[in-house]
């Protein structure tokens, strides 16, 4: 065995011995992930207007629908609000950072907002 250790440290690569030293270093170096910018958000209720697409359908019938959406709510502005429903529930692992799903809802659609938690 000796042979056989002495052989792998030649070749550059590292020993069982190393190998369990390394996981132990790491797992000490391991740190509770931090929580999602979008836990220290509002989650909140909106009914809003919302536009329609249509494909050879008859226009005169079609109206504006009326939509619900709950969700985080990540930025507000005189203008519109940017609310997410889907994100990452802990640390991301994609390059780039974390990603999130959701709507931008123009103030002047909103017919109904308020807070849920």
């Amino acid at each position: 065995m000796a042979d056989g250790r002495q052989s792998c440290i030649l070749k550059g690569y590292p020993t069982v011995d190393t190998k369990k030293r390394q996981n132990r270093e790491l797992k000490r170096d391991v740190q509770a992930p931090k929580p999602p910018i979008h836990s220290q958000l509002s989650i909140i209720y909106v009914r809003y207007v919302d536009h329609v697409v249509f494909h050879r359908a008859d226009p005169e019938s079609l109206t504006p629908q009326v939509r619900e959406c709950v969700g985080w709510l990540l930025n507000q502005s005189e203008d519109f609000v940017t609310i997410s429903w889907d994100r990452y529930g802990g640390t991301s692992t994609l390059e780039g950072g974390s990603r999130a799903s959701g709507v931008v809802i123009m103030r002047n659609s909103i017919l109904e907002m308020r807070t849920l938690v």
